[in-house]
């Protein structure tokens, strides 16, 4: 089976009539304001593009869903997302490396096996023509390091392999910050994915998203969705009052100049392209930095502290800005 695509298992389908959905979806909103630290997990079926008989092609082109998590991450509402989904489109759409872990890898990353340094491609490694041929069981393609000449490496994990314990320990120490839980999709009952959402606590609240029922509904802290994902979010968007999603554009795709990004081994926002100006913008008040943030159409309703707000403005506001 190619990558990408997902076979779908034809259980029945359930859904939440439109009025209990809206009950449902008002509860789920109350919590994500009220909510200090929030990560969403997203399975390998959590967006659906493109039907194809009875399988699902994830193409690079984002839904409106996921336009919406990379905009609740710019206004403070998420502040993590762990994703079994491997095309990296949340990534070129504007979410940090930092904010994100791919347990599945990504299509279009490559990672040295000895300094640890990965690129970013413009293209997808899996199916670029150069390297036709050329890799093997070791995930070997045909390009080498910059930096120490070993051949480099795609990072996606195949069905008979183990998620890396470095992607299950960057995702646990998110999952424990949590209070708000929101699983997208199907989740997996295979551990080590098991053991990332088992956590009962009376300080955590658990939203399943999905449209058909799992092992987790059983858990009493559990508000259940049965709806699919991208419904869900609109809903959200409209209570945030995000309207501007059509304005997010694909930072790598239409970007010509573009050809890689090098990713050391600690990511980092502090680009040193854009170092400089961080500290210019660091010298601003809160007021200033709203006040032009409102006039290039980006209203926040939620606080946020001034290093996150010159976060966002540095994404919204600056030049092109790839982060690492």
């Amino acid at each position: 089976m190619h990558l990408g695509t997902k076979v779908i298992n034809k259980k029945k389908e359930d859904f939440d009539s439109p009025e209990m959905l809206q009950q449902k979806t008002n509860k789920l909103m109350e919590l994500i304001r009220k909510a200090k630290f929030v990560v969403v997990f997203i399975g390998i079926d959590s967006f659906v593009s493109k039907h194809e008989g009875n399988t699902i092609t994830k193409s690079q082109q984002p839904t409106k869903g996921q336009k919406v998590l990379v905009r609740l991450f710019e206004l403070g509402y998420i502040k993590y997302i762990v994703s079994q989904t491997i095309d990296g489109t949340l990534i070129r759409y504007g979410m940090p490396l930092t904010a994100i872990c791919e347990l599945n890898g990504n299509v279009n990353i490559e990672r040295c096996p000895e300094c640890k340094r990965s690129y970013w491609r413009k293209f997808n490694i899996l199916e670029e023509n150069g390297c036709e041929g050329f890799r093997n069981n070791n995930h070997q393609t045909c390009r080498r390091c910059y930096n120490c000449g070993y051949f480099l490496r795609d990072t996606i994990i195949y069905p008979n392999e183990s998620i890396p314990n470095e992607s299950i320990q960057k995702a646990a120490i998110h999952t424990r910050q949590c209070d708000l839980l929101i699983i997208l999709g199907t989740l997996s009952t295979m551990n080590p994915i098991k053991d990332l959402f088992s956590r009962p606590s009376e300080n955590l609240s658990t939203i399943i998203i999905n449209t058909q029922k799992s092992p987790q509904d059983i858990n009493p802290f559990t508000l259940r969705l049965f709806s699919r994902p991208d419904d869900v979010l609109l809903l959200i968007s409209r209570y945030f009052k995000i309207s501007d999603l059509d304005k997010l554009k694909d930072l790598v795709s239409n970007d010509d100049s573009f050809l890689e990004m090098i990713i050391l081994p600690n990511p980092t926002r502090k680009l040193d392209a854009i170092r400089e100006t961080r500290i210019e913008l660091r010298k601003w008040s809160i007021e200033k930095l709203n006040e032009v943030l409102k006039e290039r159409g980006v209203v926040l309703h939620t606080s946020v502290d001034k290093n996150e707000l010159v976060e966002i403005f540095l994404r919204r506001c600056g030049d092109i800005v790839y982060w690492i």
